[in-house]
């Protein structure tokens, strides 16, 4: 321990310990298209102290089994240095494609998103595109893991800014409720001495029942 705290402190490398939580409820609206609302908290500095809050509301569609396309707002807090949260609005667009093959599940996202903030030197811009590859495993059970790993491109810059690896389960509770407990590992890309995140993560999700737009039986049957 005290031999790692050295090479750390000689290299420059930052080394932190965070906690994130987060709970989500979705709605369908129709067969297809479905709206969510996500809200979640982050804990940095060794869980010590406020790292982000954000609400994040969307509506996705899902063309068949196995391709899916959301769009996303999302209104983000971050903490600075002196402790004063600063606001920044991002605008993302997700691609989804999934493939079965029991007891094995692929799935992979693409995501591009615009991020506007307020910073001390003014307002910025920021657009990234976002590749995740995951594989889930199957079982038949109440529970799913997981593997996954993601890469942050930085598009202003044409260059790979963070690297995510990720390891969890998925818990199928009761009454279209799910539990998601997550362990990763995020390291920064083009730095000389990239600072390493351990990220703790819990996430909760339930699924409104039923549909906005169901027609009845006798509505159907009229159209006809």
């Amino acid at each position: 321990t005290i031999t790692l705290f050295w090479c750390n402190l000689i290299s420059g490398q930052v080394n932190d310990a965070e906690l994130w939580t987060g709970i989500s409820i979705s709605k369908k609206i129709t067969k297809k298209i479905s709206a969510n609302l996500e809200e979640q908290v982050r804990i940095n500095e060794n869980i010590s102290s406020g790292k982000s809050v954000f609400t994040d509301l969307g509506v996705s569609c899902r063309f068949n089994k196995s391709l899916k396309i959301s769009g996303n707002y999302r209104f983000i807090n971050r903490a600075r240095n002196n402790g004063v949260y600063w606001i920044s609005h991002r605008f993302y667009v997700d691609l989804r494609y999934t493939y079965k093959a029991k007891p094995l599940i692929f799935i992979y996202r693409n995501r591009f998103y615009t991020e506007i903030g307020q910073e001390e030197n003014g307002l910025i811009r920021e657009n990234y595109e976002r590749n995740k590859l995951e594989l889930k495993f199957d079982l038949d059970k109440k529970f799913s893991p997981f593997l996954a790993s993601e890469l942050y491109y930085f598009m202003e810059k044409a260059e790979f800014r963070k690297v995510r690896y990720t390891a969890g389960v998925d818990f199928d509770l009761k009454n279209r409720n799910e539990l998601s407990l997550f362990y990763r590992i995020q390291r920064e890309m083009n730095e000389t001495n990239p600072d390493y995140s351990y990220i703790i993560g819990v996430g909760f999700s339930h699924n409104l029942k039923g549909r906005l737009n169901k027609k009845r039986k006798k509505d159907q049957e009229g159209s006809e």
